[in-house]
């Protein structure tokens, strides 16, 4: 494989996990790659939903969908309008339901795709979804209505999810990196939102008797913490996105009935240093389900003897990181830059390099 570089042909990338969806739109006048990152979540709507602000306050960076007589509304200020108290809907069966085709469709109507036509779309799935490459394929190809837009798929291609992150980590490092790893062996850890897959792989080809994927994702992470901190704050059920968001804020603080807690340790203050009677550590809740996850790749790939190098992608990579240094303590293990949209990216060198070999054998 050599490094991707933009062709003249339209190569466009959709990766839409059980987490967050992303989407390869096309290119700036760089030629560096425009991403957009949105929560997998497909809010349905009606049809013909009143805006209360009458307009004035409602611009978002949503799209709106149809889907097998359904409407839904995907994007980036989804959070807005979604109902917290549902849950995702996305699961192991997701490639086939109106959630999935909504985000996809979503995400297609984000894409700069000139004439309305995409010579290659590259998808993702999970390592366990991989028997599934072909119905998604198929899926992927053809004409799309998304909104008033046609847009034709004329190839597609699915690629397993961790291989994304390791060729954007081949791609972000250069050449040299590139050919160090035609001669290693690399473990590509990928925790995602439902599933933490891995891959091995030597000389960028993949092993699939030591890839794998476990049910002990970030949700099994969140799921745990809200057991964890629903009697501390004396409610039923916390909602998973209010977890979700003390991972992802960037001051690391846990919003809860309007005041702003530490996470993940709280010693009776507020973020504002005023006293509270909320103490909590979600320190163990978190480190039990990562610990968890490092086993069982452990027990899919061994002691790691033979394996070179270490990698981890993925929006929760580094809440991983340490389950998985106590694990392989003597290995160089690297958090891949851009994590969260790095298997898109990683994707999409690999559709442009699939696509000069297609018109290559073409020829």
């Amino acid at each position: 494989m050599t490094m991707g570089t933009p062709l003249d042909a339209v190569i466009r990338t959709v990766d839409v996990g059980f987490g967050t969806t992303t989407a390869v739109c096309g290119y700036d006048e760089h030629n560096q790659p425009i991403v957009r990152t949105f929560a997998s979540i497909a809010n349905p709507i009606e049809a013909n939903k009143r805006d209360v602000t009458a307009g004035s306050m409602s611009i978002t960076r949503n799209v709106v969908v149809n889907v097998n007589g359904g409407t839904y509304e995907v994007g980036e200020d989804v959070s807005k309008t979604f109902d917290p108290r549902t849950a995702r809907v996305l699961n192991s069966g997701y490639i086939n339901s109106d959630q999935y085709k909504a985000l996809f469709l979503g995400a297609l109507a984000m894409l700069d795709a000139p004439n309305g036509v995409i010579d290659l779309l590259v998808g993702g799935l999970p390592v366990s979804n991989m028997h599934r490459r072909a119905e998604l394929e198929e899926m992927m190809k053809g004409t799309h209505q998304v909104g008033d837009r046609k847009i034709v798929v004329k190839n597609a291609w699915a690629v397993a999810q961790p291989l994304g992150g390791l060729i954007h980590y081949a791609n972000d490092n250069g050449q040299d990196t590139f050919h160090a790893l035609q001669s290693q062996t690399v473990l590509t850890v990928d925790p995602g939102y439902l599933t933490c897959d891995w891959m091995v792989t030597s000389g960028m080809v993949a092993s699939d008797r030591r890839s794998g994927a476990c049910d002990l994702g970030m949700s099994k992470i969140l799921e745990s913490c809200c057991d964890y901190a629903a009697p501390i704050f004396k409610v039923d059920k916390i909602y998973p996105d209010t977890i979700d968001g003390a991972f992802c804020s960037s001051n690391r603080h846990l919003k809860m009935k309007g005041r702003h807690y530490p996470f993940p340790v709280c010693e009776g203050k507020d973020v504002e240093g005023n006293d509270v009677s909320v103490r909590y550590d979600f320190r163990d809740q978190i480190a039990r389900v990562c610990r968890e996850a490092a086993t069982m790749i452990t027990n899919a790939v061994g002691d790691g003897q033979d394996i070179d190098l270490i990698i981890v992608t993925g929006g929760p990579a580094q809440v991983y990181l340490r389950a998985l240094q106590d694990v392989f303590p003597d290995h160089k293990i690297e958090i891949v830059k851009n994590h969260l949209c790095a298997i898109a990216l990683g994707m999409q060198v690999a559709g442009i390099n699939k696509f000069k070999h297609m018109t290559a054998n073409a020829a």
